[in-house]
């Protein structure tokens, strides 16, 4: 079994999230209670040995907000509720698209060799049309940065809505060991270590992530993690 640790605080806002329901469910135990149940075993793909193996230690996040907003085609976007505002941001990324970062952070960490993913919700509902959740991963003991659902968007004339409760995002451990979940809020040190490693992206544009695991190694911010998560479980 490998302990992981995992926070809801949302590191770009002054809001922390710990009032939101927000935290990781199983997939196959979801999509079981969730979903019509087969009519013979012939058809039961969900036992399938091949699907439970894939989908062995992934983990689904739902959304804790009603998102509806309207992004027209000069870039800008219009939401009739406006405290959804403050967890909305836009980028550029050429002149017919955007990126839109929900922040709905989620952070991880561990002192086992883990790397996690994030994905798309793909047994669930999808995404907006003329979107999708930029995949990635990293390895959760090495590095130590928030996840959180970022959308490419091609179609700059969009509604772009997810209900209250959908599946939001997938996350992926990529081990065959149960995954012990451990809480913890977040700490001043913490929120330093964050923020630095989001920066460091800025100062070092083409590091990749063994460059960035090194620092983070060599610097021993592992270790300064783990001491701090440990004095901040919930």
């Amino acid at each position: 079994m490998h302990k992981v640790y995992w926070s809801k605080y949302n590191i770009f806002n002054n809001l922390s999230n710990q009032m939101m329901e927000y935290s990781p469910s199983p997939v196959i135990s979801s999509y079981a209670k969730n979903n019509p149940k087969p009519i013979s075993n012939d058809v039961n793909w969900l036992g399938c040995p091949s699907t439970q193996k894939f989908l062995k230690n992934t983990f689904s996040f739902k959304n804790p907000l009603e998102l509806n907003m309207q992004i027209n085609k000069n870039k800008t976007v219009y939401w009739p509720d406006t405290n959804i505002e403050d967890f909305i941001s836009i980028r550029n990324y050429s002149g017919e698209s955007v990126i839109l970062d929900y922040l709905l952070p989620v952070t991880l960490f561990s002192s086992h060799d883990i790397t996690a993913s994030i994905t798309a919700p793909y047994l669930s509902k999808q995404s907006p049309n003329s979107a999708h959740i930029v995949p990635g991963e990293f390895n959760i003991s090495k590095w130590f940065r928030p996840m959180l659902p970022s959308y490419m968007i091609y179609d700059l004339d969009l509604n772009f809505n997810i209900n209250k409760g959908e599946d939001l995002f997938y996350i992926k451990f990529n081990t065959d060991q149960k995954i012990d979940f451990v809480e913890f809020y977040f700490n001043e040190t913490l929120k330093e270590i964050v923020s630095d490693s989001m920066n460091l992206k800025r100062f070092k544009k083409n590091s990749g992530l063994d460059y960035l695991y090194n620092i983070f190694k060599s610097e021993k911010i592992n270790k300064i993690v783990l001491k701090e998560i440990e004095k901040c479980v919930i």
